[in-house]
């Protein structure tokens, strides 16, 4: 059983560079945006902790919470997650257990890379597509949040956008893992 799992800074940058895909500009704006997914994710994460110390420190202190607070963390969690899903995918640091598959010769363990590929982006450009529709009703009823009323719009949008840079991703990981069985 072999586990996936984050790899050191120095490691990715080896892998990077042994990588038998030449870097195009298109890689270099794929990095850079995904980079920017992936800060987005971090200062959510900085922003939801610094959130419920604060709720909990008041709430405990002068019995003074913070109003909406389920809210925030809520949206902060859609923020947090979204965008980084891209960032991970990127640079394979999505857990994998290989229990079955690794015993696989190459050429089935690439197929199999490619099924479940075409399954991820089938299933996420759905969800995409979901999205891209239900904007324009939350926008045209006015949805928003019970508490805040924060409106549901931009949080969608963050939906649709970070999850079409994952299909971006996934697609180009394709094409490599295409490339490896063809060339097999």
């Amino acid at each position: 059983m072999t586990w996936r799992s984050s790899k050191s800074v120095g490691e990715t940058k080896k892998a990077m560079t042994n990588q038998e895909v030449v870097p195009t500009k298109f890689h270099y704006w794929l990095h850079k945006v995904c980079g920017y997914g992936y800060v987005t994710s971090g200062l959510a994460m900085i922003l939801s902790m610094t959130v419920i110390v604060l709720d909990v420190f008041l709430r405990n202190a002068f019995n003074m919470p913070i109003w909406g607070t389920f809210e925030m963390i809520r949206i902060a969690l859609l923020v947090m997650v979204a965008p980084a899903l891209a960032y991970a995918a990127l640079h394979k640091r999505h857990v994998r257990v290989d229990i079955l598959i690794s015993r696989f010769p190459q050429r089935f363990q690439a197929i199999g890379e490619i099924i479940v590929t075409l399954i991820t982006i089938g299933l996420l450009a759905i969800v995409v597509w979901q999205n891209v529709l239900y904007i324009p009703s939350t926008l045209g009823f006015g949805h928003i949040t019970d508490v805040l009323g924060l409106p549901l719009a931009p949080f969608l949008a963050v939906i649709v956008v970070s999850f079409t840079l994952y299909i971006v991703v996934l697609v180009t990981q394709l094409v490599e893992s295409l490339s490896k069985v063809v060339r097999k």
